[in-house]
């Protein structure tokens, strides 16, 4: 019996995938099918920093409302810490500071973003982009001594509404955007002053940059009319979670098991461990993984054992769908911060505009993941399992109201 497709075959997601009529199919509306007879020498691309509704500061959720001003293509948060000159701090302050981030309309979450799962997806692109990713975040190699008062990152918004234009929300349409941004403490990432007596960090100030593409009245009347002509416009986006698992490990006992709580249509599965040791600058800082295995049904989908083996899985990556790879991963790469993140892809791609298979995990049971730790020493570790999954979202054409359902 597999249990994968068994489980597929009681999605409910689906379920309603295999139902739509290919003209209707949410992965067949592209961005292009309104551009027919229209040139795109009109469209142009601008950029505009937004100024936050309240006064940034640690343990705070700060917001930015999105500006009425094309199709919201891209966005960025531009962090700027204050500290003391010289004093180290996590080389990834940078993802690890802003706990989660959120899109939202009308008080609803549409997609969210945790800072693990940040850095899994950063882990996941291709050189180039990490590359680019690792420069925005101002990451180091290891805990870094940042020289100067202050530390500047732009933190990118991997969020599936910025993967292709078909996807993006049309701000002088949809309801209004808002941009949520959860600040941790001050002396989370860092560490204390010389004197004890106050955390490095001693400021935070923030705002947001908009990439918008703009379009002519005509050219956006008839993609509007090409969209919402039976109604609402039905699609899919991928959003994510993270879950986790806290132990106490010893020279004895290097094993640490995570049960997966949630129900949705998963594509992607992420898995990594870190010290969790109180003060310490290591924490988003993954360590080795001698194996690593995924069950459900007391079925085995995937061992990487044998003491030895979870290294396999950091070059055993997803391909592209329309490219001949032999190989892909993060194996390569010794960057301290994004390196030994092992993912798991349910479907045949890492292309996500198009669905190539997933795992519904509502009809899975003890969905689990168990991984053996690499050394000796008696240390607090937490095992983090972050998931990419599918869900359907329509737009009102009266309204322009975005909902979410199904992704199950």
């Amino acid at each position: 019996m597999d249990i994968l497709l068994n489980s597929n075959a009681s999605s409910s997601f689906n379920s309603v995938m295999d139902g739509a009529d290919n003209q209707q199919n949410p992965f067949i509306y592209r961005y292009g099918n309104s551009l027919e007879g229209v040139s795109l020498s009109g469209i142009s691309r601008t950029f505009q920093e937004v100024q936050p509704q309240n006064t940034p500061a640690f343990n705070t959720a700060v917001d930015f409302h999105i500006p009425k001003s094309g199709i919201l293509k891209n966005a960025w948060i531009k962090m700027k810490l204050g500290k003391d000159a010289g004093e180290h701090a996590n080389g990834a302050i940078g993802a690890l500071q802003l706990t989660r981030i959120q899109i939202l309309t009308s008080g609803r979450i549409l997609a969210e973003s945790t800072a693990e799962m940040l850095l899994n997806k950063i882990a996941s692109q291709p050189y180039g982009s990490r590359k680019v990713c690792e420069k925005l975040l101002n990451m180091k190699g290891d805990n870094a001594s940042y020289a100067g008062t202050s530390i500047l990152c732009y933190v990118p918004l991997l969020m599936s509404c910025f993967e292709k234009l078909e996807k993006s929300y049309d701000t002088n349409f949809v309801a209004p955007l808002v941009v949520r941004a959860f600040v941790d403490g001050a002396n989370v990432h860092n560490n204390a002053s010389d004197d004890g007596s106050q955390p490095d960090l001693d400021s935070v100030n923030m705002s947001l940059y908009c990439e918008f593409i703009r379009e002519p009245a005509e050219m956006q009347q008839k993609r509007i009319q090409a969209d919402y002509s039976d109604g609402a416009l039905q699609r899919v986006q991928w959003n994510e979670l993270s879950e986790f698992t806290d132990k106490t490990l010893t020279s004895g006992d290097r094993t640490i098991q995570h049960e997966l709580k949630t129900n949705n249509y998963i594509q992607e599965l992420y898995v990594f461990a870190d010290v969790r040791t109180v003060g310490s600058l290591v924490i988003g800082q993954p360590v080795e993984l001698t194996s690593v295995k995924i069950e459900a049904n007391g079925q085995v989908i995937a061992d990487f054992g044998n003491s030895e083996d979870a290294e396999l899985l950091r070059y055993a990556g997803d391909l592209q769908a329309d490219k001949w790879e032999y190989a892909s991963g993060n194996g390569w790469d010794n960057q301290a911060y994004l390196q030994r993140r092992y993912k798991y892809n349910f479907g045949l791609s890492n292309d996500t505009g198009k669905v190539f298979g997933g795992v519904s995990s509502r009809e899975l049971s003890n969905f689990k993941v168990t991984v053996t730790v690499a050394g000796t020493t008696t240390t607090a570790h937490r095992l983090h399992v972050g998931v990419k999954f599918a869900q359907l979202e329509s737009i009102e054409s009266a309204s322009g109201k975005v909902t979410t359902s199904i992704s199950s």
